[in-house]
């Protein structure tokens, strides 16, 4: 993911859902991460504002799943701006 933001840091999310021939939809999970520590969960390095920063999200287990003929992928991308979240 790429991004460039006015912040030296952001909460991220990425839900993923198959949507069925029949609208309803099946969640299959969720990653959520602090910008700073995806590139090494050890070491804070943060964004520069206004600069485009790659924020890698391969840090993070996955699930499988055989889609049913007919079926999508969805992806939602949310940057985190709850009242319980950090806004740096």
């Amino acid at each position: 993911m790429t991004a460039a933001i006015n912040k030296r840091d952001m909460d991220v999310s990425i839900a993923f859902y198959e949507e069925l021939p029949d609208g309803k939809y099946i969640y299959l999970m969720r990653y959520l991460g602090r910008a700073s520590y995806a590139q090494d969960r050890s070491h804070q390095h943060l964004l520069k504002p206004g600069v485009k920063s790659s924020i890698p999200v391969n840090q993070t287990s996955m699930t499988s799943r055989k889609f049913v003929k007919g079926s999508r992928l969805v992806i939602i991308l949310n940057v985190n701006k709850h009242p319980f979240d950090e806004i740096n």
